[in-house]
């Protein structure tokens, strides 16, 4: 895994755009046999749909977290509260 993040996720290049809603691009680590393939892949719908999601998640939680006036409260009060997702 820190091989994908250190190696490829970090490698500049291009992504080509397959449909309004796909987009790829081929990495290859290493060199000879050892040598590896890694396509990514990217969809810029489903990446703002997530995006979307995970503010709505945020404000979520920090509207629950602004409704507890104790700031030194235990974790206890989380498993005590009423699920909010």
């Amino acid at each position: 895994m820190s091989e994908i993040k250190r190696d490829v996720l970090t490698k500049r290049g291009r992504y080509t755009t397959f449909k309004d809603n796909l987009q790829a691009k081929e990495v290859i680590v290493g060199d000879g046999e050892r040598r590896r393939r890694y396509i990514l892949c990217y969809n810029p719908k489903e990446a703002k749909r997530q995006q979307k999601h995970r503010a709505q998640v945020v404000e979520t939680l920090e509207h629950e977290l602004a409704r507890h006036s104790d700031c030194s409260a235990k974790a206890q009060w989380a498993l005590k509260s009423p699920p909010f997702l």
